[in-house]
């Protein structure tokens, strides 16, 4: 029997859960963002509407392809993930600028 391998997530409520992810070092090396992703949402930490889309970083990575390795991030033993909703929103802030600065006539820097 090998080592358990577990990564820290640190969630949005500011609660640190531990998960397992793998029995032996050599199924830790091919687990992906994607199984990754799905173990997080089989915790009840989050609400079902926010379960669905979750962001995950790791230091100032953001983990947003499925199907890359948690290796090639540099994500290993006892590893801290951070976890957020993804909010709604963005877009063209040079436009929201304009538009906000139409009788203001401000510079941007």
């Amino acid at each position: 029997m090998g080592k358990i391998c577990q990564v820290k997530v640190f969630g949005p409520d500011g609660d640190l859960k531990v998960i397992e992810l793998s029995s032996t070092e050599e199924q830790f090396q091919s687990m992906t963002v994607k199984l990754l992703r799905d173990k997080i949402r089989q915790l009840n930490t989050f609400s079902r509407n926010k379960r669905k889309d979750l962001r995950l970083i790791f230091t100032d990575k953001l983990l947003c392809v499925d199907s890359n390795l948690l290796r090639d991030y540099g994500i290993q033993h006892t590893s801290i993930i951070q976890v957020e909703p993804r909010v709604p929103g963005g877009g063209n802030l040079n436009h929201l600028w304009s538009h906000y600065n139409k009788d203001k006539k401000l510079q941007l820097k």
